[in-house]
């Protein structure tokens, strides 16, 4: 379960606006479902928002609020904003097997995709896009996380994963995918990844959006980023549900672009 907030204009007279602050009836809830996965929608009237209260409503959900990118949520008895990591990172995975896939042939199996993974978290990753290759070079430290899954990309799809010993070793990739957030890391070669990663690409292709069905979009409360309350129901919700979308748009160096591009940029991008 998350809980949505989010604020709407206040319409009404000053009279009832000061009842409102007495009663606290400028925030209400309800209990609404998106993908078969319950919510709490909370609504303020009026930019003034009884933090508090909110607090007291919310209870156990105080960490996992979902609200517009604008609305500062204070430190106030657990409250914070959600951050869906898993689902963030299942975002680059899917950027990158849309880019393997657009491109198709010609020689689709001579391409090679790096993988940050350094704590050997991120090896679904891996088995998503080594059918779409010839290799996948993977940088961790862990590399026992990845003998088994090595042997059965091989044996399924013909399919190779070469583990790095350095991150250096990925850059005769055709692009790299760093799945997590990571500490300030400059790579030669495209990367995708997370909004809040230091990590530094030639270019860094980040802020994915998804291209969502219309009655899907209509689903998201107003103002709320469609990813971040995507990214709650996903990992937050009971019922699990297909992140069967294609990302509409992404950032390269901040310049808006389209995922095709990736393989483009490691063409052009300087050894």
């Amino acid at each position: 379960m998350f809980v949505v907030i989010t604020t709407e204009e206040e319409r009404r007279g000053p009279l009832a606006r000061a009842k409102d602050r007495v009663t606290g009836g400028n925030l209400q809830s309800q209990r609404k479902v998106f993908l078969k996965n319950y919510y709490y929608h909370l609504t303020v009237r009026g930019a003034r928002v009884p933090w508090n209260r909110v607090a007291r409503m919310v209870g156990r959900g105080a960490g996992r609020l979902v609200a517009p990118p604008e609305l500062e949520i204070p430190p106030v008895r657990g409250l914070g904003r959600y951050s869906p990591t898993l689902f963030e990172g299942r975002l680059t995975a899917l950027a990158a097997a849309q880019a393997l896939g657009d491109a198709g042939p010609p020689g689709s199996g001579s391409r090679t995709v790096g993988l940050v993974d350094e704590d050997g978290l991120w090896s679904w990753c891996c088995r998503e896009l080594a059918p779409l290759c010839g290799a996948v070079r993977v940088y961790t430290k862990r590399p026992e996380r990845y003998e088994v899954l090595s042997r059965q990309l091989m044996e399924d799809w013909g399919a190779s994963v070469v583990l790095a010993d350095t991150l250096r070793e990925l850059e005769s990739c055709d692009f790299a995918v760093s799945p997590a957030p990571l500490g300030v890391v400059k790579l030669g070669l495209p990367v995708i990844t997370v909004d809040h990663s230091a990590v530094q690409g030639r270019p860094t292709i980040n802020r994915l959006r998804l291209d969502l069905p219309r009655d899907l979009l209509a689903e998201v409360p107003a103002g709320v980023q469609p990813e971040a309350f995507l990214g709650a129901a996903y990992e937050l919700g009971t019922q699990k549900f297909p992140l069967d979308f294609r990302v509409a748009e992404c950032r390269v160096d901040g310049r808006r672009a389209g995922v095709g591009e990736v393989l483009l940029l490691g063409r052009r991008s300087p050894r």
